[in-house]
């Protein structure tokens, strides 16, 4: 079994007044995430695949 979980998502965040959540899905009800978010990065920019698999190789190597 595979102990990690990743997860890229790319788009851009529409400026606001409200504060930045994770772990939370509120359409049509509000539901939690169960269980632990670790390692998040916001980046300014689109990663290239080659800085993805190195930030990753990184990680698995630590």
């Amino acid at each position: 079994m595979n102990p990690f979980m990743i997860l890229f998502l790319t788009g851009t965040v529409a400026p606001d007044n409200f504060p930045l959540t994770l772990g939370k899905h509120s359409p049509g009800g509000v539901r939690y995430l169960i269980g632990k978010l670790d390692d998040v990065r916001i980046y300014n920019r689109a990663l290239h695949d080659s800085e993805i698999e190195q930030l990753f190789m990184k990680e698995i190597l630590m």
